[in-house]
């Protein structure tokens, strides 16, 4: 059985997001916002769900902030094919 660690994100400034999670497991790194994935990091690549991604700009935000990066970085990223949208909500 695979184990999940789960915690909540913290902005730049320390504060608590409280609908913002990292989670953990033996195959993967997860952002969640709410109920819904909206990054997975492998050992090998990066997928970025392809509705909720870009759903708001906290999402954004956060999904930047989870990853490190601007978001010009991640959407240059995205066209040159390093970075992979699909559904992660299914």
């Amino acid at each position: 059985m695979k184990k999940l660690v789960e915690r909540n994100m913290y902005n730049l400034n320390g504060k608590k997001l409280e609908n913002d999670f990292i989670m953990v497991d033996d195959d993967a790194t997860y952002y969640k916002s709410e109920d819904k994935i909206i990054v997975k990091i492998t050992e090998d690549e990066v997928f970025i769900d392809d509705k909720y991604g870009w759903i708001n700009d906290h999402v954004v935000k956060c999904r930047d902030l989870f990853l490190g990066e601007k978001k010009s970085d991640v959407v240059g990223k995205i066209k040159r094919g390093e970075y992979k949208l699909i559904n992660l909500n299914e």
